[in-house]
């Protein structure tokens, strides 16, 4: 890549982080806002301001995927839980993963879900949960 491309790139990044730095500060400015508003509401009971408080929280939450990356690392989970379930279904012997984030698990634990023969399980306290592979009792 030449010297020129090179920058231009580099440019373009950073033109395009400031950016969505400037919409990531205003949509932070704007959820707070709304929460001071519906927390100082005298006429709304605990009740309705804390539904609205948890609605308002479930809608600002966004997931960042660069270069697809969720979907890649899907992919690349379900193929290793497969390979690891055939193993345990050949040897008979349980296995245990590597520690895996939360959204990592569920994407084995159900990948696995559809494999007769064998069950999985969670284990361990965070940041050290791994999945658990182990054969069926059927």
């Amino acid at each position: 890549m030449s010297k020129t491309t090179a920058l231009s790139v580099e440019q373009s990044l950073s033109s395009s982080l400031n950016g969505f730095k400037d919409r990531a500060s205003a949509a932070k400015a704007a959820h707070k806002s709304a929460r001071k508003a519906i927390l100082d509401d005298p006429m709304t009971s605990d009740l309705a301001k804390k539904q609205n408080l948890e609605a308002l929280d479930a809608g600002i939450r966004a997931t960042l995927d660069g270069n697809d990356y969720r979907r890649r690392r899907e992919e690349a989970l379900t193929q290793l839980a497969s390979k690891i379930a055939a193993q345990v279904l050949d040897r008979g012997e349980e296995a245990v993963l590597d520690a895996l984030p939360a959204f990592e698990r569920r994407i084995v634990h159900k990948a696995l879900s559809e494999i007769d023969g064998v069950t999985t399980y969670s284990e361990g306290e965070e940041p050290n949960r791994r999945v658990v592979i182990v054969p069926s009792a059927d």
